[in-house]
């Protein structure tokens, strides 16, 4: 049985150690090590004060000075996001084969040592259970792509803003404003960012889907004859206002009687529109409510409000 394990052992070793060497992504061309030595002669206090000693006129060489630290930090950042996805695919990919190669050679090993089956058995379930809570936990599976991606929005966006302040002179982007972009741009790529973001746009779909299912509680079906009273009495209060614009001389009592119906109404018009534009934003409002009426009586009622408030209506 001794023997059996230690071979077992030995299997379990070369399957797990077979799959370190596997990758999901090429070797970086420029590595870590190499876009750390091109930062180290621009540390933000240093490279501040060779700023300091080139001649405030030479609005190029500032310019230049200052976009060649700022690329420099780039490359750098880039250099350990990538550094930092690679892991993260290489993590993914060597568990799951590992743990899937483990998992055959006990099973099959089981099928050998006739005696020690039951046990290989068990190890091979609590192997399998391992890679399980290893995709949860690291979210291996599905989820990790998905924060990839949301990372890599997040750093575009930052990296569009700090290209944009490259174009900009020196005197409207200056290097300290550039420091604090690229500590920006660092943070984008963190999982505890891009969960974040997730979390903000599934609080921003629940939001929609609770107004979307607000406005469907408040839809209603209108007969023929709801329709045409609505229509009627909308086309009525438009009157109003293009009275407004064929007449100067009525044009402030016309919209004073928009004001009018949209408080009564419960609309906030504390003054009558001076203009077309007003006046017609007002109308639209006074349009969603009609659409809320859903019978003939309540079109009814609706008028009788307006008109108890003093719009001249028929």
């Amino acid at each position: 049985m001794a023997i059996a394990f230690r071979s077992i052992g030995a299997l379990a070793f070369l399957a797990l150690a077979g799959c370190a060497a596997v990758d999901g992504m090429p070797s970086p061309v420029m590595t870590v090590q190499q876009t750390d030595a091109m930062v180290a002669q621009y540390r933000p206090d240093d490279a501040i004060r060779q700023m300091g000693n080139i001649d405030p006129t030479d609005i190029g060489g500032r310019n230049t000075f200052r976009n060649r630290v700022i690329g420099a930090y780039l490359f750098a950042i880039d250099a350990r996001y990538f550094e930092f996805q690679r892991g993260l695919s290489r993590t993914g990919k060597v568990s799951h084969l590992g743990f899937d190669a483990l998992t055959l050679a006990l099973t099959g090993a089981g099928s050998i040592f006739d005696n020690a089956a039951s046990e290989l058995a068990a190890v091979a379930t609590a192997t399998g259970g391992a890679r399980a809570s290893f995709d949860r936990e690291l979210f291996a599976d599905k989820t990790l792509p998905i924060l990839v991606s949301l990372m890599d929005s997040r750093r575009l966006r930052v990296r569009a803003e700090i290209v944009r302040g490259m174009s900009e002179p020196e005197g409207g982007y200056t290097l300290e404003e550039a420091f604090s972009d690229l500590m920006r741009y660092e943070a984008a790529g963190t999982i505890d960012g891009a969960l974040a973001d997730a979390a903000e746009a599934a609080g921003e779909n629940a939001k929609a889907a609770k107004y979307d299912f607000t406005k469907a509680k408040d839809l209603c079906v209108v007969d023929a004859t709801t329709n045409a009273k609505a229509d009627a009495l909308m086309r009525e209060l438009e009157q109003l206002e293009k009275d407004a614009q064929a007449d100067s001389s009525v044009a402030v009592a016309k919209r004073k009687s928009i004001q009018d119906a949209a408080t009564a109404l419960g609309i906030a018009a504390p003054t009558p529109p001076t203009d077309p534009t007003t006046a017609l934003n007002m109308l639209a409002l006074v349009r969603d409510e009609l659409e809320l009426q859903c019978s003939s009586n309540a079109v009814d009622a609706f008028r009788a409000k307006l008109k108890s408030a003093g719009v001249p209506l028929s």
